[in-house]
């Protein structure tokens, strides 16, 4: 059997409750230190991050300063002390990436945010950066990728602003190219996704226009019209866009009420010019225009004044020799019997070298003129020709096609027919007043010469208008009604169409 153990002493059980004692002493006493000393150094930690956080925002605070002050250099500096901080920091990486394109530094920028789209290949902004980015490099079509990915990105915040904002620039990008289709589209749901946003309408209608989408951007502009903050710009749009689409009376009616509201005086002294130059022009062009329900006489008054810019279009070719000198131009002959037609001294130079047919004035005999219109289209060819040697300033820039067809010849003998086959100017204006079929054929003639002799006219400045012109090379200036009557021509059934 197992010794009894003696039952301790009062000595003894005093002594081992003084080694319990002194035990949980010691072992609370070191827990207390370990506390605090955990406690220190979690003040200290917290401390140093505290530091490090202020120090970050005080450098990116500086950078996007410097980015506000367009002192890019400064940024970089700044944000990428702010970047040592916080290296993981999503925000300040696409800020330094910012700082380094605008500083011209476009391939540091471009490595910075493709590293940045290869982790989040849908951001918005990172895509729009590349894009610019793309643009400067002059890689269009990445660009324009880039561009569309940012608008089917995600966006921070208010991303339907953010994606029509992208879609105004992706616009701006492809008209500049001129790929206008796939900019009227961009324009065309911008503004259809701020259908209540009517300055944006209004910059949405203007790019339509350099877009070549005059009748939607036309719609936009009616649409700002029937505001009262946008009334004015709108029908100044409405205007213009009638006006490209050769609606001239609409153009007429909308420009002046434009003119009539409170507000025009508080337009630019340049945009009320423009407005009233508009507004000048298609009056000029109704006063032209033979409309169809105008009384017969009235019509055949207006038709005569077009046979006489015409006219003045042919003998500022006719009148131009070989060597590009102006000769006087043939006074048009009366139908006063038995009164000679006054002699061209010129028609020898100018019958020389070309075996083209001609347009005579109504009441020339073919004896007395030689090569109006066939001159025309000589000179057409030579500078066709030489084209490579077309002076710039007051020369007329040559269009790209300028070199005569094989076909002009032809047409030029058919229309010389014609035109030949017109009575005196007196005599034709009487038979027109009360002939509506010789009204309507010889005002075709006139649309029909009008229309092929601008396939070879370039564009020169003449008047104090400061507004472009056409004019054949090799031709003296055309008479000044000829611009306005080569718009109707164009489209002569659009002129009064409301």
């Amino acid at each position: 059997m197992p010794a009894v153990q003696a039952p301790l002493t009062v000595e003894e059980r005093i002594e081992k409750n003084r080694l319990i004692v002194r035990d949980t002493i010691a072992l609370s006493t070191l827990l207390a230190i370990a506390i605090a000393l955990s406690f220190v150094t979690y003040l200290l930690f917290h401390s140093f991050s505290e530091h490090q956080i202020v120090l970050k925002q005080r450098w990116k605070a500086r950078g996007e300063r410097s980015l506000a002050d367009h002192k890019p250099s400064q940024a970089i500096e700044s944000l990428r002390s702010a970047l040592a901080y916080d290296p993981d920091d999503r925000a300040l990486q696409i800020e330094l990436a910012t700082a380094l394109a605008q500083a011209g530094r476009t391939q540091e920028a471009v490595v910075y945010f493709d590293t940045l789209r290869e982790a989040e290949p849908g951001d918005g902004m990172i895509n729009l950066q590349l894009a610019r980015l793309a643009v400067i490099q002059g890689k269009v079509q990445a660009a324009v990728d880039y561009y569309q990915a940012s608008v089917d990105g995600t966006w921070n915040g208010d991303g339907v602003v953010r994606r029509r904002e992208v879609r105004l620039e992706l616009a701006r990008l492809l008209i500049a190219q001129h790929r206008f289709d796939e900019a009227r589209n961009e324009l065309l749901i911008a503004a259809g996704n701020a259908a209540d946003n009517h300055p944006l309408q209004l910059t949405a209608a203007g790019l339509l226009e350099q877009a070549q989408g005059e009748a939607d951007a036309y719609t936009l502009y009616r649409k700002a019209a029937s505001y009262r903050d946008t009334r004015t710009a709108g029908l100044i749009g409405e205007g213009r866009t009638a006006a490209a689409q050769s609606h001239y009376l609409l153009a007429r009616n909308l420009l002046q009420l434009a003119a009539s509201q409170p507000d025009f005086s508080h337009l630019s002294d340049a945009d009320r010019a423009a407005v009233h130059s508009l507004l000048g022009e298609a009056v000029a062009i109704l006063d032209l225009y033979p409309a169809q329900d105008l009384p017969l006489h009235v019509q055949a008054v207006r038709v005569m004044r077009a046979v006489q810019i015409v006219r003045g279009q042919i003998d500022a070719c006719a009148a131009t020799g070989a060597s590009g000198a102006v000769a006087p131009s043939p006074a048009p002959v009366s139908a006063a019997p038995n009164k000679p037609a006054p002699e061209d001294p010129h028609a020898g130079q100018r019958q020389a070298g070309t075996q083209t047919a001609r347009i005579q004035t109504p009441g020339e005999t073919p004896a007395q003129t030689h090569g109006a219109l066939s001159s025309a289209l000589s000179a057409v060819q030579r500078a066709g020709n030489t084209l490579a040697h077309v002076a710039t300033g007051n020369t007329p820039t040559p269009p790209s096609d300028l070199t005569a067809q094989p076909n002009d010849a032809a047409q030029v003998e058919e229309l010389s027919e014609r035109w030949r086959q017109l009575p005196p100017d007196d005599v034709l204006e009487r038979r027109m007043e009360h002939d509506p079929a010789l009204l309507e054929n010889t005002l075709q003639l006139v649309y029909d010469i009008e229309l092929f002799e601008t396939r070879f006219a370039g564009t020169i400045d003449h008047g104090p208008d400061g507004q472009d012109h056409k004019q054949i090379p090799g031709c003296a200036p055309p008479p000044p009604d000829a611009a306005l009557l080569l718009k109707i021509a164009s489209a002569p059934d659009q002129i009064d169409q409301l």
